[in-house]
C-alpha cells in the first residue's frame, strides 16, 4: 500500500495533458464525498471508537444498536460538483 501523501506527490509529478489532479484537503481517501459526509463520518466513527474504548460497546447487539440510527445517505453523500468536473474533463 502506498501512503496517501506519497502517492499524490507521484501523481502530481506526472506531466500529461490527459491527466488532471485536484486535491481535496480533509477528504482523505474519499474525495468523492461531500465535506458534510466527511464530517458526519468523523463524528459517527469518532463516537463509536470512543464508546469501544470505554467498553460501552462490546457485543454485536451493541454495534447494531449504535449504527441503526446512522444515516447511510449522509455518510456517503456524493459531491455532485466533483462529478460534473469529471464528466466535463472526460468529454473534452
Amino acid at each position: 500500500m502506498v501512503p496517501y501523501g506519497m502517492s499524490l506527490k507521484v501523481i502530481e509529478g506526472i506531466k500529461n495533458p490527459h491527466i488532471k489532479t485536484k486535491r481535496y484537503e480533509g477528504r482523505k481517501h474519499n474525495p468523492n464525498y461531500t465535506d458534510n459526509a466527511i464530517s458526519y463520518m468523523d463524528s459517527v466513527f469518532g463516537k463509536y471508537y470512543a464508546l469501544l474504548n470505554e467498553k460501552k460497546i462490546q457485543t454485536d447487539e451493541d454495534r447494531i444498536n449504535y449504527f441503526k440510527d446512522v444515516s447511510l445517505a449522509k455518510l456517503v453523500e456524493q459531491d455532485e460538483q466533483l462529478f460534473d468536473e469529471i464528466v466535463d474533463f472526460i468529454e473534452k
